[in-house]
């Protein structure tokens, strides 16, 4: 029996994490993957970061129309699992059209661009940034040791597409190969001539292969997200199947009736206050909260949104600039590794 239930709690921890796994996986991917797209001549070049960083912002009216629909909908509707479904369908279909599609152009406004793999990224924006509000929500069903394996799955989602990218590497820098020679006369004399042309060393496999693999990670989160929410044995891992839960809020149901009744008995008497008792803290007052003046508060999100404005928008748009100044393989460990850590 104890065996039995050892395995039964293996193979949830295992289910978790593999649906972890499709947080950021799709965007985490797409980033790393960036210094190669650049090096195989991509129409936005340099630019691609900062376009990925716009179509990331616009991807977060995904996370606001959850909310919006959670408020709007009553207490009883669960939105969070049919929003599971559509958005790790949506993820493993676009991560598939992309292994077509990503080098398909369109000559628009004077200039050639990669309309489809914008579109796409964008698909895959809004899965991602939906996830953070949707994947949580479902967790809470589970017994609270649970949602750490959780997190290991959300780590592995940056973990995984960076060693890949890394293996995958941007190839070499450019060499001149000898492309054919000639003989070439002028003035009475023949000159022995050669043809000269830059290649580059090739990666180890193509975007198509990455992309496939991203394929292959939505689906395992898909499929571990199916499984979490139809097995039968999965849900005795539930947070309200647990016994010792329900006997807690059993006896956390009693104390707060007898504290109600205290405090209905002691509300009928009158209560007198010396004097000089200090007067009590007003907490409806927006200029105090919780013994905090209001300007802590306006300082503290300040400097929140000055430091997620540069992580996730500022500093990022300009990687490909501050790194692949260097070289292409600076650029992959740069985004790899700050991607990673």
């Amino acid at each position: 029996m104890e065996r039995r239930k050892t395995l039964r709690k293996a193979l949830v921890c295992l289910l978790v994490v593999f649906f972890g796994t499709g947080s950021w996986v799709a965007i985490n991917g797409i980033w790393v993957e960036l210094p190669l797209l650049v090096s195989l001549g991509i129409p936005e070049g340099y630019g691609l970061a900062s376009y990925i960083i716009i179509i990331t912002q616009f991807a977060n009216l995904g996370p606001l129309l959850f909310t919006l629909a959670n408020f709007l909908t009553s207490k009883d509707v669960k939105l969070e699992v049919p929003t599971v479904y559509l958005i790790t369908t949506v993820g493993w279909i676009t991560c598939l059209l992309m292994v077509f599609f990503w080098d398909s152009y369109t000559f628009w406004a004077g200039e050639t661009h990669s309309t489809a793999f914008l579109i796409l990224c964008l698909s895959l924006a809004v899965v991602d940034c939906t996830s953070s509000v949707a994947f949580t929500p479902f967790m809470a069903r589970f017994k609270s040791v649970y949602l750490t394996w959780y997190f290991v799955g959300e780590g592995m989602s940056s973990l995984l597409p960076g060693v890949v990218a890394l293996i995958q590497g941007v190839g070499g820098d450019g060499v001149c190969i000898a492309n054919y020679t000639y003989e070439y006369e002028s003035g009475g004399k023949t000159y022995q001539c050669t043809d000269w042309i830059a290649q580059n060393k090739p990666a180890r496999f193509g975007p198509e292969e990455f992309f496939l693999f991203l394929f292959g990670m939505m689906v395992l989160s898909f499929t571990g997200f199916l499984l979490l929410n139809v097995l039968p044995v999965v849900k005795k891992e539930h947070a309200h199947d647990s016994p010792s839960q329900s006997s807690v809020d059993t006896v956390s149901s009693k104390e707060s009736n007898e504290s109600h009744n205290m405090l209905v008995t002691s509300t009928k008497s009158e209560v007198s206050l010396p004097e000089t008792a200090e007067p009590a803290v007003d907490l409806s007052s927006p200029q105090q909260i919780q013994g905090r003046p209001l300007r802590d508060f306006v300082y503290l999100f300040t400097v929140l949104g000055v430091v997620n404005a540069l992580s996730n928008g500022i500093l990022p748009s300009i990687q490909s600039y501050s790194a692949g100044a260097y070289s292409l393989t600076t650029y992959l460990y740069a985004a790899t590794l700050g991607n990673i850590f």
